[in-house]
């Protein structure tokens, strides 16, 4: 498996905060995160993790506005929309990495509502809505792009777009998109470390 990118060294938000730094590999088996705790600064709860599956959640923060892809209203519905909020850790703005076997792409699930990100009514045109939805295996799939700066372009399967702000980005409240690939900092995203749940 070959690594692409570092993506952030971040806060994982346990009783005692510590740096962590967290590392998304890619090949053609799929995407895994590698987790690189500090064993100097918190031994005792390295040693819990070990041998532990885990399941990691991010927010994941646009490089444009800083803000944080979040499920509106904490609203737990299909087809509810996902917007750009100010990052405050919720659960509603927190996603995990899901993969199916045989899959080189991935979900994105909404800690929340187990939801997953996807394009309203699997729309292939720009523009079509962001909303949640329930999970269903080999649907509803994204894979990564990286960029070389710590920030990865997420492209839906179906369609081939990216995910994006929304023209006026920076406003709280505004739903996202897809759209046709370009290299602005509207499609570009950072996955934060916030949680580890065994």
């Amino acid at each position: 498996m070959i690594s692409l990118a570092i993506l952030i060294s971040s806060l994982l938000m346990l009783p005692e905060t510590f740096a962590e730094t967290i590392e998304i590999t890619a090949s053609r088996d799929g995407y895994e995160v590698v987790r690189l705790p500090s064993k100097e600064n918190h031994p005792s709860r390295t040693e819990e993790l070990e041998g532990v599956e885990p399941t990691t959640y991010f927010p994941i923060l646009s490089k444009a506005s800083g803000n944080a892809v979040a499920v509106s209203l904490a609203n737990k519905a299909n087809g509810e929309g996902v917007i750009e909020w100010t990052s405050r850790k919720s659960h509603e703005q927190q996603w995990r990495i899901v993969r199916f076997e045989g899959e080189d792409e991935f979900q994105l699930q909404a800690r929340h509502s187990n939801k997953a990100l996807a394009v309203r009514e699997g729309k292939k045109e720009a523009g079509a809505d962001i909303i949640q939805w329930q999970s269903i295996p080999g649907r509803q799939m994204w894979k990564m792009e990286f960029d070389g700066d710590g920030y990865v372009r997420l492209i839906n399967q179906n369609s081939g777009h990216a995910l994006s702000l929304r023209m006026s980005h920076g406003q709280r409240g505004k739903r996202l998109i897809q759209a046709e690939r370009a290299d602005t900092d509207d499609q570009k995203w950072l996955f934060q470390l916030v949680d580890i749940v065994e």
